[in-house]
C-alpha cells in the first residue's frame, strides 16, 4: 500500500496521545494532520514531550475545531466518557480508533457499572470491534471502527486465548498477578503513594474489583466453551511505565510444559510484534512479549 494516510490524534498532549504520536511518526505512511487538545491550542507538541521533534506536526489545535473531512483516520486518546461524544458526532464519517474503555465492553450495563456513567450512544457498541491485532486481526481489517484494549488486558489475554483456544488449560482456577507503572494509574494517582524520603515500595489495589476484570472476562469467554474463573491482582510498581503479568494455570490431563510451549511458540510464529522469551524448553517458565514500536 503506498498511500499516505492522514491521520489526526485527539487528546493529543495526554500520556496516550504523546506515545501514539510517537509511534505514528515512525510510520513512513502515515502524515499526522491534526493535533488535538482540550487547553493548548497553537502550541508546539515539543511542550509537552521535550523527546518529541515535532518540527513537521502541526500546531496544537482544539479537540473540537476537527474537520473529520480532512483526515483518513482518528485516534481518540481521550478519558472514557469523553470518546463517545466524538464517536457519536463523527460514526460513519471516518474510520475511528478509540483509544479509552467506552467501546470495548459489549455491554451498556456493564459499562455503566464499572465505569459510573450511562453510555451516550450504546447501540453503536457492537459496531466496534476489539483491536486486538494478535488475536482479531481478521475482524480488525475487515471494520472501520476499532476498541484498542486496555493495558492490563492486552498483557493477560495475549498469552491465555492461544491456550484456551487449544483447550491445554483448565478454566476454573486462573490466577493473575499484574504489576504495572504509575503512568497507568492516571493523572490523579499520588506518586507519593508509593515513593518517600527513603525508600520505594509498591502496593496492590482493587484485587477482584479492577475496571479492567469485566474486559477480561469478555474477551476470554468469548474463546472458551465454559465458564472461566479467574482473580486477578494489580499493583503499582515505583517506576513510570511499562507492565508485567504472571499467569498461574492449571494444565489439563495429559499437557505438559512443552505442549505449551509450543502452542505458543507456534500461535505468535508470525506476529513481529510478539516475541517468546526464555525459550530454552528445560525451563519451568516461558515469557510472551509484546513490542508496540513501529
Amino acid at each position: 500500500m503506498n498511500k499516505i494516510i492522514k491521520v489526526a490524534v485527539l487528546g493529543s498532549t495526554g500520556y496516550v496521545g504523546l506515545e501514539l504520536v510517537k509511534i505514528l511518526m515512525k510510520h513512513p505512511k502515515v502524515l499526522i494532520n491534526f493535533l488535538g487538545c482540550e487547553n493548548n491550542p497553537n502550541k508546539r507538541l515539543k511542550n509537552f514531550d521535550d523527546s518529541i521533534n515535532d518540527k513537521k506536526l502541526p500546531l496544537l489545535n482544539l479537540n473540537k475545531n476537527f474537520n473529520c473531512t480532512n483526515s483518513n483516520i482518528v485516534f481518540l486518546a481521550l478519558p472514557h466518557g469523553v470518546s463517545q461524544n466524538f464517536v457519536k458526532k463523527f460514526y460513519n464519517k471516518i474510520r475511528i480508533i478509540d483509544l479509552s474503555a467506552d467501546f470495548r465492553l459489549d455491554s451498556k450495563n456493564i459499562y455503566k457499572l464499572n465505569y459510573g456513567i450511562i453510555h451516550k450512544c450504546p447501540d453503536l457498541l457492537n459496531k466496534f470491534v476489539y483491536g486486538l491485532p494478535e488475536i482479531n486481526k481478521k475482524n480488525i481489517i475487515k471494520n472501520t471502527n476499532i476498541a484498542v484494549p486496555g493495558c492490563y488486558p492486552t498483557s493477560i489475554l495475549l498469552p491465555l486465548i492461544p491456550l484456551l483456544r487449544k483447550k491445554l488449560i483448565n478454566t476454573n482456577n486462573i490466577i493473575i498477578d499484574s504489576k504495572s507503572g504509575y503512568s497507568g494509574a492516571g493523572k490523579k494517582f499520588d506518586i507519593q503513594n508509593i515513593k518517600n524520603s527513603k525508600d520505594l515500595n509498591f502496593y496492590n489495589y482493587k484485587t477482584n474489583d479492577h475496571r479492567h476484570i469485566c474486559e477480561i472476562r469478555q474477551e476470554l469467554e468469548k474463546n472458551s466453551k465454559q465458564k472461566i474463573r479467574f482473580s486477578f491482582n494489580p499493583h503499582i510498581l515505583p517506576v513510570y511505565s511499562g507492565l508485567m503479568s504472571t499467569i498461574y494455570c492449571d494444565l489439563k490431563k495429559g499437557i505438559n510444559k512443552k505442549d505449551i510451549f509450543n502452542c505458543l511458540k507456534s500461535y505468535s510464529k508470525n506476529m513481529p510484534f510478539l516475541k517468546i522469551a526464555n525459550t530454552n524448553e528445560k525451563v519451568d517458565f516461558f515469557s510472551i512479549q509484546k513490542n508496540n514500536n513501529c
